[in-house]
């Protein structure tokens, strides 16, 4: 499997039972409990077009109506048989049903690991990247890399006095891959950031970040970013 294939929208409807699961596992990675708006029937979501697992039996999902509304904007990490929602992944308001979004799915051999990152074509930017750990059918760890890779980042940011990319975000993350190495053990992360894509602010700020992520510990393992700040006045 490619590691970085970029994933179009959701064609496939899933066509499993109906039965509901209950709590994400508890970690200090995971949320104590799936929110109650997300415990979704089958009928009601649609399958990703090649996000299956490699045994078939988990896959990500999006709702039917979340191209048309911004609160269903989201992607769901489900097993199959029994059908369950497992995970409610990172994003800002865009499923894999949207057509301004791409979704790159990345598994282990055994299953037993993903990354779903989710790109927006403007900029090609990303808007979620979660990586999940599951055991036992449950999610044993969640993590939020996008806010991994921002946290290291954000210090130098704010540090060059740039101007922010909008009201919500600080700078956005373009050119990114992330996939598994050593059988899932590790999380490589390669991601150019920046505020001023347009070019026109007076403070341009721009970085490149490499990274380790060590999934059992849960920490960077090594990271290493250079960045550059340019004056346009």
């Amino acid at each position: 499997m490619n590691s970085f294939t970029r994933i179009a929208s959701v064609v496939l409807l899933l066509s499993t039972a109906n039965n509901l699961c209950g709590e994400d596992a508890a970690s200090t990675d995971a949320p104590a409990a799936l929110p109650a708006q997300w415990k979704m029937p089958a009928s009601s979501l649609l399958i990703a077009e090649g996000s299956t697992s490699p045994d078939g039996r988990y896959a990500i999902a999006y709702p039917k109506a979340s191209e048309d509304d911004p609160a269903l904007g989201r992607n769901l990490l489900v097993e199959l048989k029994p059908f369950c929602v497992l995970a409610l992944l990172d994003g800002d308001g865009l499923s894999a049903g949207s057509k301004r979004l791409s979704l790159s799915v990345d598994w282990t051999e055994d299953s037993s690991e993903v990354i779903a990152t989710t790109v927006h074509d403007k900029w090609d930017m990303i808007v979620g990247s979660t990586l999940v750990v599951l055991k036992d059918g449950q999610v044993a760890k969640r993590v939020d890399l996008l806010d991994a890779i921002n946290r290291e980042l954000k210090p130098d940011f704010i540090k060059s006095k740039a101007e922010v990319y909008n009201d919500v975000l600080p700078f956005i993350l373009t050119e990114s891959k992330l996939g598994f190495e050593s059988g899932g053990k590790l999380v490589r992360v390669k991601t150019s950031a920046g505020n001023d894509p347009n070019e026109a602010r007076a403070i341009a700020w721009t970085a490149s970040f490499t990274g380790v992520w060590n999934v059992a510990e849960g920490r960077w393992q090594s990271r290493k970013f250079t960045s550059k700040t340019k004056r346009n006045i």
